[in-house]
């Protein structure tokens, strides 16, 4: 979700064509979409134990690769 948030962004850069948005708003998402999915992972690996750890050793940061 957040990678898709930052997809959108820089779509709307590009569709307005501002290199501002480009160039403040997506590093900071991308800051924040970091920051953020440690701290969602440390409350998810409480939740569900192992078999979070499981899921985390069998796809990628950003992208699931069971997807592709």
């Amino acid at each position: 979700m957040f990678f898709g948030y930052t997809v959108i962004l820089i779509g709307m850069g590009i569709l307005l064509r501002s290199i501002s948005i480009l160039a403040i708003f997506v590093p900071a998402f991308i800051v924040f979409d970091l920051v953020w999915i440690k701290l969602e992972e440390k409350n998810i690996r409480k939740k569900f134990g192992n078999e979070f750890t499981n899921y985390q050793n069998s796809t990628t940061f950003f992208i699931p690769n069971h997807f592709f």
